[in-house]
């Protein structure tokens, strides 16, 4: 093969994603949507840090989306839809990950190779900073080198249900006013008391981690992720070495310039539910918003807005505005939200909201020294979601076994989980 051809041959599979650029794009829409469909079904296993990155995937997406939808012809919607993909994909690994995983094969032709990953990167004043590593034993002996975590008091603790395992989050106030952030992964072994916070030891070997906190507390996970929140870090041992070996800060390449033009209401309007779908980002949240209810709505937008595009440029406005109205005739909620809040629209009646029982299934507990939130599956034969939260709680004590069975809806911190039926 001539060094012509084989070039040739190296550029098809990005040249054939090219071509079907907008399929790709609205794909992966459609798939968000499942996914989030699927996540969502049996709320005795949401993961709800899922949902909510996914949907935080289309914040900054939807209009370009929606930009070469709009685009005059089939060759400038997809170049339109391929520059987009890949400013999506240039987030970072984890997004471009999630990218691949559900756009397959040619999308990772598309992207090409990734980018060196690294735990460091320079601010805006050029100054190093930790972003996020696997915690492993040379991160553990590089904390305990810059950080007292025998006196550090462990600030907020999350367990959460992630479909069939356990994840979670501690955040650690050093003695330097330094927060050590920990993402853990396949929990084990709970035992917290929040009356025992003060001293932390972290411990990793081949099995995974064990946190010990206080005089008894203890988490065993798979595994976790360790961040730092360290305005101070670049003067750290571990922060003057990084900074030996880690380049200027480059500039990011800018986002793809589409000429501006409006993007229709269809946009505003799967935009706003993307929006709202990621609010469970917020644990109390969770419960509040009809997930379900959107995801049946907009099963297949990705599909509908590819056939509407794809329609002659004169019937096209039309056929958008179409596919907002019957989003809206199809999600009650949705259309209450848009007359309220934008008036756009106009209300509609809504069902009663049915008694909650007083009994589910614990799916996340938080604790802070100000606040605790819990999150139930109620036991009503759908286990939809539930969600509440006290200000200056009582004594919270937490175990892994809190999550394995159904309790009474709590009356404070101190029945979460304890109340069993």
């Amino acid at each position: 093969m001539s060094q012509h051809q084989q070039s040739t041959a190296d550029k098809r599979p990005a040249d054939t994603v090219i071509a079907m650029g907008l399929r790709v794009f609205t794909g992966l829409l459609d798939r968000s949507f499942a996914r989030i469909a699927e996540l969502s079904a049996d709320g005795r296993f949401f993961d709800r840090t899922e949902v909510a990155e996914i949907a935080d995937v289309w914040d900054n997406n939807t209009v370009p989306l929606f930009q070469a939808a709009l685009a005059r012809s089939a060759r400038i919607r997809d170049r339109h839809a391929a520059e987009a993909l890949q400013w999506m994909a240039d987030l970072g690994p984890s997004r471009r990950a999630w990218m691949i995983r559900h756009g397959g094969q040619p999308l990772a032709a598309l992207l090409g190779p990734a980018s060196p990953d690294s735990p460091y990167y320079r601010d805006s004043l050029g100054r190093i900073r930790f972003s996020s590593a696997p915690l492993t034993v040379a991160a553990v002996t590089s904390l305990t080198q810059d950080y007292r975590l025998d006196q550090a008091t462990l600030r907020t603790v999350r367990v959460e249900r992630a479909g069939t395992t356990l994840d979670g989050y501690l955040a650690v106030q050093t003695t330097t006013d330094a927060v050590v952030q920990l993402y853990l992964r396949d929990i084990q072994d709970v035992r917290f008391d929040s009356s025992d916070t003060t001293g932390i030891v972290l411990a990793v070997d081949d099995t995974g981690v064990e946190i010990r906190i206080g005089d008894r507390g203890l988490i065993r996970c798979g595994g976790a992720v360790l961040g730092l929140d360290d305005d101070a870090w670049h003067l750290t041992h571990a922060g003057r070495a990084a900074d030996a070996i880690t380049p200027a800060r480059e500039p990011k390449a800018p986002k793809p310039r589409v000429k501006e033009k409006p993007v229709g209401t269809a946009a505003y309007v799967l935009h706003e539910v993307m929006l709202q779908i990621r609010t469970v980002r917020y644990a109390k949240q969770v419960g509040k918003v009809p997930i379900r209810e959107y995801c049946e709505a907009f099963a297949g937008a990705g599909d509908a807005i590819l056939s509407a595009a794809t329609r002659p440029w004169w019937s096209r406005d039309a056929a958008f505005g179409r596919l907002t109205d019957e989003w809206l005739a199809a999600s009650p909620h949705l259309t209450n939200h848009m007359a309220k809040r934008y008036e756009f629209g106009t209300p509609t009646a809504l069902p009663a909201e049915p008694v909650p029982p007083d009994r589910g299934v614990l799916t996340l507990a938080s604790w802070t020294a100000s606040q605790a939130i819990v999150n139930y599956a109620l036991d009503d034969g759908s286990w939809r979601l539930w969600s509440a939260d006290f200000e200056q709680p009582e004594r919270m004590v937490l175990e892994t076994s809190d999550f394995e069975y159904v309790s009474r809806l709590p009356e404070n911190s101190g029945d979460i989980g304890k109340l069993r039926c």
